[in-house]
């Protein structure tokens, strides 16, 4: 099925074979482009992709980036309060070195994963 809101707030529902069929597909990514309504593709059943318009996903993939790399942060401050309360007995200038060095591994061990880029003389 695929269920599309109208502008409404309401959804209508048309099979994928009807959508997938005679041009249909191509009409209901006319009437999002139009409309800047979503369209829910549901496979068996089951909600399976969407089709919205370009600045709705452009919107999302920033969300996303944003809340990644606010949970990478959340992770490092945690890294460096480990390292603090673990190294209690040095001064504050050894354990904020530490604690970079901490935070430079988990830069880069995420950087070579993809989830962060890093940029010249500054992290991003």
């Amino acid at each position: 099925m695929v269920a599309t809101n109208t502008g409404t707030g309401t959804t209508r529902a048309v099979s994928l074979a009807e959508a997938s069929a005679a041009g249909r597909l191509g009409a209901l990514i006319e009437e999002v482009a139009a409309s800047g309504d979503g369209v829910i593709v549901e496979a068996e059943g089951e909600a399976a992709a969407a089709i919205v318009p370009v600045a709705d996903f452009e919107e999302f993939l920033a969300y996303r980036q944003a809340k990644r790399r606010e949970e990478a942060a959340a992770r490092l401050r945690a890294l460096r309060q480990e390292v603090l309360a673990r190294n209690r007995d040095l001064s504050p200038e050894e354990a904020d070195a530490l604690a970079e060095r901490g935070v430079r591994e988990v830069e880069e061990e995420m950087a070579r994963e993809g989830k962060l880029v890093l940029r010249r003389g500054r992290r991003s």
